[in-house]
């Protein structure tokens, strides 16, 4: 197999053949990461479930009970989505 690399080439979608080509390797490294993070922690892995959970449950409680925020869904599927994406960028 051959490899053309096109520099002239400017595609803002990723190729959806090639990332699944590498998906072992990204596997991997997201995997590495996770030990790296988590391997000196007291409670290890445990640690990458309580934190989320905690902070979710905290923010359920301060924006619907303190704060009165209304939504139109539920109050915890919205937070879970603001508090996904600020994990993501964070």
């Amino acid at each position: 197999m051959r490899t053309i690399i096109d520099a002239k080439k400017h595609n803002f979608v990723p190729n959806i053949k090639e990332l699944m080509r590498y998906k072992d390797l990204f596997l991997t490294l997201s995997w590495r990461d996770f030990k790296v993070r988590y391997a000196q922690t007291t409670i290890g892995i445990l640690w990458a479930v309580v934190q989320p959970v905690l902070t979710l449950i905290i923010l359920t409680f301060v924006f619907n009970k303190i704060g009165g925020v209304e939504t139109t869904i539920p109050h915890v599927v919205f937070t879970i989505g603001g508090l996904s994406i600020w994990t993501y960028f964070s």
